[in-house]
């Protein structure tokens, strides 16, 4: 491939970094917004609604949520990035891949 060929494919990889890390942050903030108040009370009807879990259940779930949320905003700013420079970063990338994995390990522990 040519510079600007490979210049071109960052770009519309940046691109759909951007909306999907963009999706990815908005959706688990709205989830964080609507859950907060009924995490933050088990047992406790809210909206209509009741969490039955362990306080620390709460929090495993908060932090899980609030770790996608930056997995996504990490993803959106990386994506403007990539957009802006036509090109791509190993130390993002792997420190993408290493937040993923973390996540992963969270969602796994609170299993």
């Amino acid at each position: 491939l040519t510079e600007e060929q490979k210049a071109r494919s960052a770009r519309r990889r940046g691109a759909a970094l951007v909306f999907l890390g963009g999706f990815l942050a908005i959706f688990a903030g709205w989830l964080l917004w609507w859950m907060l108040p009924r995490l933050g009370h088990p047992g406790v009807e809210v909206g209509g609604s009741t969490f039955n879990g362990t306080a620390q259940q709460a929090m495993g779930i908060l932090a899980l949520l609030g770790a996608v949320g930056v997995f996504g905003l990490v993803a959106f700013a990386y994506g403007l990035w990539q957009v802006r420079t036509g090109r791509r970063s190993l130390g993002v990338m792997v420190a993408m891949v290493a937040l993923a994995v973390l996540i992963f390990g969270g969602g796994l522990m609170f299993h």
